[in-house]
């Protein structure tokens, strides 16, 4: 990274690895930034953590409407027009029950207050916590959905959904579920290891 930011090849990048293992285990094994976190923005810093559960949206995404072809393990088609409750009922928390799947990936579902204030580093990087997180998240109804601003954690949400849809225990077991038969499994790693989070 830094051979890159002293050619101009990149405005900023950040390198995070969590080790997830038992005690002795966790804890940093890397994490390293260089450059800018925008055209104007500030000088970016190990302390400056990205959305780490947010770096594959698009991947995700793709993987998500390439689902739609195909009944979810419940037998339910998913489209554009189906609500997420259909495939993740306890998102229906805090009012957010009536909130389309077109809603949502098109950033217009309005939600608010994504990360409790209790929520630790361990917490921010587990899956499972994340989906507990995204799914008490209230909506605001007062915000016009067509004027709200980009959701931070739509990658946790695609790959919560996209996980439900075909049954798998992690986003990891979805991803791979959905390119192993494309052949791209080893070219587009979601996760490796078995630390239970995406990302």
């Amino acid at each position: 990274l830094q051979e890159l930011s002293e050619r101009g090849a990149l405005l900023g990048a950040q390198v995070a690895v969590l080790a997830c293992g038992g005690e002795e285990g966790s804890g940093w094994q890397c994490n390293v930034a260089v450059g800018r976190s925008g055209l104007i923005g500030g000088r970016m810093h190990e302390s400056m953590l990205l959305p780490l559960l947010d770096v594959s949206a698009s991947v995700l995404l793709f993987l998500l409407l390439a689902a739609f072809k195909f009944p979810t393990v419940a037998g339910k088609r998913l489209s554009l027009d189906v609500a997420v409750t259909q495939v993740w009922p306890d998102f229906a928390q805090r009012d957010k029950g009536s909130i389309t799947l077109g809603e949502l990936l098109q950033h217009r579902a309005a939600l608010t207050r994504l990360w409790p204030g209790d929520i630790t580093l361990k917490g921010f990087c587990t899956e499972q916590r994340m989906e507990q997180a995204l799914a008490s998240a209230p909506r605001d109804r007062e915000s016009d959905s067509e004027g709200s601003s980009p959701c931070r954690a739509m990658g946790t949400l695609v790959a919560a959904i996209l996980r439900r849809a075909l049954g798998q225990r992690t986003a990891v077991e979805a991803v791979r579920q959905s390119l192993e038969p494309l052949g791209l499994h080893k070219d587009i790693v979601y996760s490796s290891g078995g630390g239970g989070g995406g990302g």
